[in-house]
């Protein structure tokens, strides 16, 4: 190969080109065959594993607003018995889905003896991403008092996101990526109406995070 490929190794600084269509870029969903159907099947996969869940403790709350909640699955033996926490944070682009639709994911970590806590949280417009992500952070901070094992983070899509923005240690780089991934929203289709903000430092926000 002759041609310097522009993703090997070097200490020269890449420069970012945003995409020019940023629907086209982060709307998934086209690119997914099925996608529909498997967007419109998450609410009954969801409540039919709910309904063999008959020790669940569901709607939780860690604050006051009515999507500030949480549903915890425990495995065989309840909570005392698992190996530790795993709270997942839900996805939808920020604006669309809650916890209600996505309790199945929890399936695998039973099996393998971990406890579930399923993260609800305010969605864009009615908050923004700043204030999402204290959300999420005080979610984590209440489902840590859980159990004796360890906490484990993560997320689906918009979720994982979220879940990385306050357990970044680099405050400079996390309001980059919170400045374009509102701008996102903002330049898209579906809530032009959402004006361009700044994140603030999540990693601040109190929440301890036993990473691997």
């Amino acid at each position: 190969m002759t041609e310097h490929s522009p993703l090997a190794a070097s200490d020269k600084l890449l420069a970012y080109v945003p995409p020019t269509d940023l629907d086209d870029a982060y709307e998934n969903s086209a690119y997914i065959p099925g996608a529909a159907s498997w967007l419109q099947g998450l609410p009954d996969r969801a409540a039919s594993f709910r309904a063999g869940q008959p020790d669940a403790i569901l709607d939780q709350p860690y604050g006051k607003s009515e999507r500030q909640r949480y549903d915890l699955f425990t495995p065989e033996g309840g909570l005392d018995a698992a190996k530790g926490l795993l709270a997942i944070v839900h996805g939808g682009y920020w604006m669309a889905l809650s916890k209600d639709d996505f309790s199945h994911l929890a399936t695998g970590p039973l099996a393998r003896g971990w406890a579930v806590a399923m993260i609800g949280y305010t969605l864009a417009p009615q908050a923004r991403i700043a204030d999402i992500t204290a959300e999420i952070a005080a979610a984590a901070n209440a489902v840590a008092k859980l159990g004796s094992g360890p906490l484990r983070l993560a997320g689906h899509s918009a979720g994982g996101h979220l879940r990385h923005q306050f357990t970044r240690v680099e405050a400079p780089a996390l309001e980059v990526g919170g400045e374009l991934l509102v701008e996102i929203v903002r330049h898209g289709r579906f809530h032009p109406g959402i004006r361009k903000e700044r994140i603030r430092p999540g990693a601040r926000l109190g929440v301890f995070v036993d990473d691997p």
